[in-house]
């Protein structure tokens, strides 16, 4: 007999089935990178799931607002079918270290704080202001007040507003490990050690092009991924040319080379971040296949998480006139 928790998993995943149907495929992702204006993607949503929010926002095109509606939609279904909502969290609290990025900046440098903030994490703006003040917060999780003090000691060493954004991504990175981890979750354990090996990768490639030291890597290092920081160190004389020989037995091989390849001919890293996306999205496809788990819901709601960010990607080229090609580059390995 099945247990309660296994019912509720096969509730939520049957759900998920019948949505992940509405995701939007590669042929409407084609339409809307063709599509000649943001009003004429606006109207080629009207008929997909964003329905709904393109009704409310067209007149005006504030893609953000509509976008914002259809996140906090997403969060508040996941909320309602989720059995593991200590795991699906875990994707939630970006929104927070956002939100906190924005106070600490604002804070650091002695301006304003943003009119708008993020409303979709988990924690009152009040209490994350408590972090940046270096007040007690005992109702957040001590990662963030540890991050934050983590980012008040490094800003009295060295003023750097990339350092702000490195400790908190970090701090979110290893806090979503330790939670797969926790739950004993292999499929999304593995998700988030591709995800540290990634960024890692990323920022890698993008000091040794641009010149910077060895020591400014080490700042930005994520550790407990799959390549350690010695892998890195070790090969940090090695000439740019050959890098993507460093990378061939790793999965991140496709991801290097074809960077390295758009770098040397076109002068650009567009690559860099749609492989990593690619491959990151790959990551989850065994989630899919879990009957009773949480996986095939995370995997969904990642997978929508991304398409948003796929959609917003294509309104701001549109609604900034960018380069048709330009935009069918960054979207072509697109997958559902």
């Amino acid at each position: 007999m099945r247990s309660k928790a296994e019912d509720r998993h096969l509730y939520a995943v049957g759900r998920v089935r019948v949505l992940e149907n509405r995701l939007l495929d590669r042929d409407i992702i084609r339409d809307l990178v063709e599509a000649d204006t943001l009003k004429d993607v606006f109207s080629e949503l009207r008929d997909t799931v964003y329905g709904e929010e393109v009704v409310e926002t067209e007149e005006t095109l504030d893609f953000e607002r509509m976008l914002s509606l259809e996140t906090r939609s997403l969060i508040n279904l996941i909320d309602s079918i989720s059995p593991d909502p200590e795991l699906t969290d875990l994707f939630v609290f970006q929104f927070d270290i956002q939100n906190l990025k924005m106070l600490f900046k604002s804070n650091l440098c002695g301006a304003p704080e943003p009119d708008s903030f993020y409303t979709l994490g988990r924690f009152d703006l009040n209490l994350l202001r408590q972090v940046i003040k270096g007040e007690g917060a005992t109702d957040l999780p001590a990662w963030i007040v540890e991050a934050g003090a983590e980012v008040r000691e490094a800003w009295k060493k060295s003023p750097n507003l990339r350092i702000i954004d490195a400790i908190l991504d970090r701090a979110l990175t290893l806090a979503q490990l330790a939670g797969a981890e926790a739950a004993k979750r292999p499929v999304l354990v593995d998700y988030f050690r591709h995800l540290i090996d990634t960024a890692n990768v990323d920022t890698f490639i993008r000091i040794r092009i641009s010149g910077r030291s060895r020591e400014q890597f080490e700042q930005f290092f994520i550790p407990n991924g799959e390549l350690p920081l010695s892998f890195f160190k070790n090969t940090w004389e090695t000439n740019i040319r050959e890098l993507g020989r460093i990378f061939e037995h790793t999965p991140y091989n496709n991801m290097v080379v074809k960077s390295l390849e758009e770098y040397r001919t076109e002068g650009t890293l567009t690559m860099l971040e749609v492989e990593k996306a690619h491959l990151l999205m790959e990551q989850l496809t065994p989630a899919r296949y879990i009957t009773f788990g949480p996986e095939p819901i995370i995997a969904y709601m990642v997978t929508r998480l991304y398409e948003i960010g796929l959609i917003r990607l294509i309104m701001v080229a549109k609604k900034n006139s960018l380069p048709l090609e330009d935009l069918r580059k960054r979207v072509m390995t697109y997958h559902v």
